[in-house]
């Protein structure tokens, strides 16, 4: 039990520092390497509570787990958001999150335009990232990390 604790703690001070960095650091120094950072830490935070939950899950026996991490994925988004209580819009953006993290680690280009982050990837189609974007992930991950405290924190004490 100690090790999902653990986890939710690392995900909670990754999320903790992408909101300094969002909030106080990006509307000052305006630097896109922000966002970009930002969106990798929001993304890896989000990646470890949702591990978390399928770990959690697993060992109530409750989902079997594939090595296939877009199964386990499907898993989590059909058995284990309804009982967290993840909403499905809450899932369509983390689909976001994590579509557009993975366009820009396989990125040939990534550039400014305006306030954006254009991402261009190898076949020229461009994806468009935005501070606004960028806090809309940040508190869909906040809310993701509320939510499986309150479950896994609340049946570490019954």
């Amino acid at each position: 039990m100690d090790k999902f604790i653990e986890n939710i703690l690392e995900a909670e001070r990754m999320l903790y520092s992408s909101d300094h960095l969002i909030y106080t650091t990006f509307p000052v120094v305006q630097d896109k390497r922000i966002l970009l950072q930002t969106m990798k830490s929001i993304s890896a935070a989000s990646t470890k509570i949702i591990n978390t939950i399928l770990q959690y899950d697993y060992i109530l026996k409750r989902i079997k787990l594939d090595k296939n991490p877009k199964t386990n994925f499907e898993t989590f988004e059909n058995n284990c958001a309804p009982r967290y209580e993840i909403l499905p819009s809450e899932i369509k953006i983390l689909k976001e999150l994590f579509k557009l993290n993975n366009l820009h680690k396989n990125s040939g280009m990534t550039f400014r335009r305006d306030k954006k982050i254009v991402i261009m990837s190898d076949n020229l189609t461009t994806d468009i990232l935005t501070y606004e974007k960028t806090k809309e992930f940040l508190n869909i991950s906040k809310e993701l990390l509320k939510k499986t405290k309150i479950q896994i924190i609340k049946n570490y004490q019954n």
